[in-house]
C-alpha cells in the first residue's frame, strides 16, 4: 500500500526486504479523502500518521474574513500533520 513512500525512499537509499515489509505492516488503515474534505482540524491532537498515497493535501488557516491561507502542501508519499 505505501508504494509511494517506499519509491521516494528508493530515490535515497536501497530498502531491503525487511525495511519494505515494515513500511507495508506500519499501513493500517487506507481512507479515500474526498476534495476539501479536512484530515485534521486546528487543535486536533491526532494519535497517528496520516500519509498521502495519491493526491494532494494542504494545511491551511481560515483568516477573519473567511478565506484560507494556505501554509504547506503534502504531495504523494508525505505526511500531513498536525503541527
Amino acid at each position: 500500500m505505501p508504494e509511494p513512500l517506499i519509491r521516494k525512499l528508493e530515490q535515497f537509499e536501497t530498502l531491503s526486504e525487511d525495511d519494505r515489509r515494515v513500511l507495508q505492516d506500519a499501513v493500517r488503515e487506507v481512507k479515500e479523502i474526498a476534495p476539501r474534505q479536512d484530515i485534521i482540524l486546528e487543535g486536533d491532537k491526532p494519535d497517528n500518521v496520516h500519509l498521502v498515497l495519491e493526491g494532494w493535501a494542504a494545511r491551511y488557516k481560515l483568516l477573519p474574513e473567511g478565506k484560507r491561507a494556505i501554509w504547506l502542501t503534502s504531495s504523494p508519499a508525505t505526511c500531513a500533520t498536525s503541527t
